[in-house]
């Protein structure tokens, strides 16, 4: 019965949720954003979202909306600096928002974004039920600050459940699982 139990707890750690896309942007372009009025400072090279400098209330708002789901991205600020980037989901263009992830200490979001000069990359629930049930956009910004590149933001994507862990977090699992199973023995033996 063991055996069985084992089995079934080891094929369904292994099994692969498919998490249906429901946004993806790889920034060639700003075409699915919509800029803050009066004045936005995001700007897109490589691929990548920058800001030549910083705001507050959002820089940029998707054109889509949202009810919940996973915004995946990764994200590189620069290290010794307070204001960096900031995602949140807004009821508007700005209007109503909630801030879930921002990489300033000064300033606190649910996810602490890292300051290391380091691309990390992040997938981070957001839920409408914070605007009241409003339709979201998503809301990115670099905040204040008049230094630029301090945020940058790449391969962006909206997911409907978590990603699927990348090969390197399922070879640490099996070497977690393998090193369990050789203490067992031993501890059997």
């Amino acid at each position: 019965m063991k055996r069985i139990a084992l089995a079934v707890a080891a094929l369904a750690l292994c099994a692969q949720a498919q998490a249906a896309v429901l946004f993806q942007d790889n920034l060639d372009n700003l075409n699915n954003w919509t800029r803050k009025a009066g004045w936005s400072f995001a700007y897109t090279t490589n691929n990548e979202l920058h800001f030549s400098s910083g705001n507050s209330a959002g820089d940029i708002f998707s054109n889509q909306t949202f009810t919940r789901g996973y915004f995946n991205f990764e994200y590189k600020g620069t290290a010794g600096f307070d204001t960096s980037g900031y995602f949140g989901i807004s009821a508007g263009f700005p209007g109503n928002h909630y801030w879930y992830a921002g990489g300033s200490v000064t300033y606190s979001t649910p996810v602490r974004l890292i300051n290391d000069g380091q691309f990390h990359r992040y997938s981070v629930y957001f839920d409408n039920a914070v605007l009241g049930g409003a339709p979201a956009h998503l809301m990115l910004e670099q905040f204040a600050g008049n230094t630029p590149d301090v945020a940058v933001f790449r391969r962006l994507s909206v997911t409907d459940t978590a990603p699927v862990p990348e090969a390197e977090t399922w070879a640490m699992l099996g070497l977690g699982l393998g090193a369990l199973a050789m203490l067992r023995r031993r501890r059997q033996a």
